[in-house]
């Protein structure tokens, strides 16, 4: 697989949360992101792997009006698109190399979505590698030149990772799969308030919201970008999120209806 495949599965696997604009997918492999350890993707990089997913039909993209701003290309992946995500995310991979980028990414995208088959994933892969390593010793001892040294270091690699995947297993049980959120930001958080958008100004890049809370009013600065994928306008809803350290926005979402016990006299 090239690292181009890799980037594009990994794109389906942030779309399966839901539609992305290009900027939001961009700051997963930018500095300081989550997947920012397995490689960089510049804008533009990143632009022509959204357009080859919609040539193939694994992704579309739809336009979005901004507020204030021009309307913007959202993405999200279509039926094919979550197939190919499926069949990748569970095949294991044929190499070291791949072991250590491409496999890291299929644990991660397991565990970020909650989907099951880590374990299974995991014990496929190290029977896979268990195979190269009996092939390369069942190669002639007396080759000539460098070879012996070059299939010693090879063999030296898959055992070094088997035990890794052994270990590994051991610590990342199937019932267990990585929490979608950072653990940090869901221990500040302290209350979640819902707020009605009363207006939105735009200045550059810059969004200013007001804010109608129950307890009073608030004004916030937003990157136009990300007040964007918000859908920030007049009358939306959204929650706002007030830890220790500041203020977050996140979507509304209503909580669901409780049913009320009754009791007959």
């Amino acid at each position: 697989m090239t690292d181009r495949t890799m980037f594009e599965d990994a794109l389906l696997g942030l779309l399966h949360e839901g539609p992305r604009h290009g900027y939001d997918l961009a700051s997963h492999f930018a500095e300081g992101g989550d997947l920012a350890a397995v490689g960089r993707l510049g804008k533009s990089q990143l632009y022509a792997l959204l357009k080859a997913l919609e040539e193939h039909g694994l992704a579309r993209a739809t336009l979005r009006e901004g507020d204030g701003g021009p309307a913007r290309r959202v993405f999200q992946v279509t039926e094919p698109g979550r197939k190919r995500f499926a069949e990748w995310v569970h095949r294991p991979v044929d190499s070291v190399r791949g072991l250590r980028v491409e496999f890291l990414l299929k644990l991660y995208f397991l565990a970020r979505l909650g989907l099951p088959g880590q374990a299974v994933l995991m014990g496929a892969q190290a029977e896979v590698l268990r195979r190269r390593r009996d092939r390369l010793g069942a190669v002639d001892e007396g080759e000539p030149g460098i070879g012996p040294w070059v299939r010693s270091l090879q063999e030296d690699l898959l055992e070094a990772c088997l035990r890794w995947l052994s270990e590994w297993g051991r610590k990342a049980p199937e019932q267990a799969p990585a929490p979608r959120r950072p653990a940090r930001r869901r221990a500040l958080e302290v209350n979640r308030l819902r707020a009605r958008v009363a207006r939105t100004e735009a200045h550059g890049g810059v969004v200013r919201a007001d804010l109608e809370l129950e307890a009073g009013g608030l004004a916030v600065l937003l990157p136009r970008e990300t007040a964007t994928g918000l859908g920030l306008a007049a009358g939306a809803a959204v929650t706002v999120v007030v830890p220790p350290g500041g203020v977050v926005l996140e979507p509304y979402a209503p909580a669901e209806p409780q049913e009320s016990e009754s009791t007959s006299v």
